[in-house]
């Protein structure tokens, strides 16, 4: 057995401009096939089996990862939180010069550090996922239209009538299937269906809503209830039982 193995891979948490973790307190988790500490702006992940290859091991990582860049975004509002792959610690236990302790290099290219101008400064990084699944198809669609609207692309009554519409679709039937399926109350589901139908002002999606525009409160209430409902959807694929009910409450409780 002298075949090199990846012991460790190495990730570089990325951010825009509004974000800084410079003052994060260091993060340790510890899951199935590795163990991950984040501090100072760098996730390592030490592998627990043996990998042949980079490849492999980031096989094992990346799925992680991804749950966990979801959940930053519609779990705990880190949006911007994301590990860009650095490099992989390979051990090489049979090096050359007959060094029989093996020995430690690193493969893959180094990510450029950007200077930012730092707006929202976090004294934590996310918590790492719950039991999720974000890349199921269902919450890559309405992922992928999550970021449209971020992005400008989209309006807030027609992205919000999209994640309704999507829901229905889902649970093949109307609201008491979607209410049952994903453990949401009705009224949460009719307030969305209300708000993105007959008001939004110069966004609106109906006639009826132009001279209507959202209020502070509306607006808060629909971009926190969607994206709750966006995260649920990543649960209920995940496998997450005994889910609490989503319910009007939560939201008077989180609004500004």
């Amino acid at each position: 057995m002298n075949d090199p193995l990846v012991a460790a891979l190495i990730y570089k948490v990325r951010n825009d401009e509004s974000v800084d973790y410079s003052n994060a307190k260091p993060l340790e988790h510890e899951d199935d096939g590795f163990r991950v500490k984040v501090a100072d702006g760098t996730a390592r992940f030490e592998m627990k089996q043996h990998h042949a290859t980079e490849h492999e091991a980031r096989a094992v990582v990346e799925p992680f990862i991804r749950n966990w860049e979801f959940d930053a975004c519609f779990g705990s509002r880190h949006e911007h939180f994301h590990l860009d792959f650095d490099r992989a610690e390979i051990v090489d236990r049979n090096p050359d010069k007959g060094d029989a302790s093996g020995s430690i290099h690193v493969s893959g290219a180094l990510v450029g550090t950007l200077e930012v101008a730092a707006v929202i400064k976090y004294l934590r990084y996310p918590p790492p996922p719950p039991k999720i699944d974000s890349d199921h198809p269902d919450v890559r669609t309405l992922d992928d239209r999550h970021r449209r609207y971020r992005g400008g692309e989209d309006r807030l009554p027609a992205f919000a009538y999209y994640c309704f519409t999507e829901l229905l679709r889902q649970a093949q039937g109307g609201v008491p299937e979607v209410a049952r399926r994903y453990n949401v109350s009705r009224p949460v589901l009719k307030e969305i269906a209300r708000l993105s139908s007959t008001k939004g002002g110069n966004e609106a999606r109906k006639a009826v809503g132009v001279e209507d525009p959202y209020s502070s409160d509306e607006r808060h209430f629909l971009e926190s209830a969607l994206r709750r409902l966006i995260r649920r959807v990543a649960e209920y694929h995940g496998g997450n039982g005994d889910l609490p009910q989503i319910t009007m409450d939560d939201f008077k409780a989180d609004s500004v």
